[in-house]
């Protein structure tokens, strides 16, 4: 490796973060669907005090698999939540179901919580920010059992939503 090649790789390493990333799980931070869709009122105060770490949201979007909903309702939805929300980083959802009466949907992935392939998105999504995650001070926020069991297997901490948000 010549010198100058040593020399750009130092200042690619000295550029590096090592930060907790805080995942949220969608529902705990929009209701409504459609035109209807809205973000809690205490979403965006909360957010702004965690400015310091990426934010990210995972979601199951049962909806196509189960034939509830179009694909064009799940993006329209997903962007409208990207614009109401823009302290997120990014979010990533999962489409399939076991149940799934579409066969190219009918699955139980890696990517469906509580299985924790989502979060090599984020991880990757944090990396081309020059970020490495440190998942055992990152936290998952949640609502039930499958979110627990998914912070549990991420090695992440679980918080509740109505304790992150200050909820009642």
């Amino acid at each position: 490796m010549s010198e100058s090649q040593a020399e750009h790789q130092t200042e690619q390493e000295e550029s590096w973060q090592t930060l907790p990333v805080v995942v949220f799980n969608l529902s705990t931070l929009r209701y409504g669907e459609g035109d209807s869709l809205t973000v809690y009122d205490d979403v965006q105060p909360v957010l702004q005090k965690h400015s310091d770490c990426p934010l990210f949201a995972v979601a199951n979007e049962d909806g196509v698999a189960l034939g509830k909903k179009t694909m064009d309702q799940v993006r329209f939805e997903y962007r409208r939540t990207l614009d109401q929300i823009p302290e997120l980083l990014n979010s990533f959802i999962h489409l399939s179901h076991p149940d799934s009466q579409t066969p190219s949907l009918r699955k139980n992935s890696l990517s469906r919580m509580p299985n924790i392939g989502m979060l090599h998105y984020i991880e990757k999504e944090c990396e081309s920010q020059y970020i490495h995650v440190d998942w055992a001070r990152s936290i998952f926020v949640g609502e039930g059992e499958v979110d627990m069991v998914f912070a549990e297997r991420a090695a992440m901490q679980f918080m509740p939503a109505s304790d992150f948000f200050g909820r009642k």
